[in-house]
């Protein structure tokens, strides 16, 4: 059984190789309150840094400190609190100083026909790390660029969340973003149109196709 205490005050670590990076499958949350019960619940570990859980794709992303905390201990914690956890992996890490670039990711996103989709990919996209920063996603040009930190999700993992909501996504570019984004897309435009969109059934419960007047 993990041991618990206080949220970790940076223990004084000599330097960043003691730090970890865990990747945990977690089956069974369904809402927002199950991936907070598994987040306070792994933040309260003795050697847990920083906790990232991530509701749609079932994972939890863990920064921890070797020596103090193990991987098992964090599915131990997990399962404690009713849920099924597993290990997927576990790397070295750093966690950020201020001092790494941010990044900037542009994706092709398909299958958007109205507002409510670009909304639906855009949620997606800001809940799927705290490390996301901005979000822009236009409509007509059928594209999302996202501004994040270092630690965020790689831009095939943003892709992912894409996907899981519904549309197709593809990578287009990622960079580091030593300057602030000057060039913003343009909101996107209301429009209208009779094609199907997973969004709108969802967010709408509409049951059949019709006229789209946003």
């Amino acid at each position: 059984m993990a041991t618990h205490g206080a949220m970790p005050a940076v223990i004084g670590r000599a330097d960043d190789s003691a730090l970890k990076l865990a990747e945990l499958s977690v089956e069974g949350m369904t809402c927002a309150a199950c991936s907070g019960a598994v987040e306070r619940a792994l933040k309260q570990m003795n050697g847990v840094e920083q906790v990232d859980v991530n509701l749609l794709r079932a994972r939890a992303q863990v920064h921890f400190l070797e020596g103090t905390a193990t991987a098992e201990q964090l599915v131990d914690e997990i399962e404690l609190i009713g849920f099924d956890a597993s290990i997927l992996s576990v790397t070295s890490a750093t966690l950020g100083t201020g001092t790494a670039p941010n990044r900037r990711v542009e994706l092709s996103v398909q299958g958007m026909t109205c507002a409510a989709c670009s909304g639906a990919v855009e949620r997606a996209l800001r809940n799927a790390h705290s490390g996301i920063l901005d979000v822009q996603v236009n409509l007509l040009r059928s594209k999302a660029v996202i501004r994040c930190t270092a630690e965020a999700p790689s831009a095939e993992a943003l892709a992912g969340e894409v996907e899981d909501c519904g549309f197709e996504a593809k990578v287009i570019s990622e960079n580091d973003e030593a300057t602030p984004v000057g060039q913003r897309l343009q909101p996107a435009r209301r429009t209208s149109g009779t094609a199907r969109c997973p969004a709108c059934y969802v967010s709408f419960g509409w049951q059949r196709t019709g006229l789209m007047s946003l």
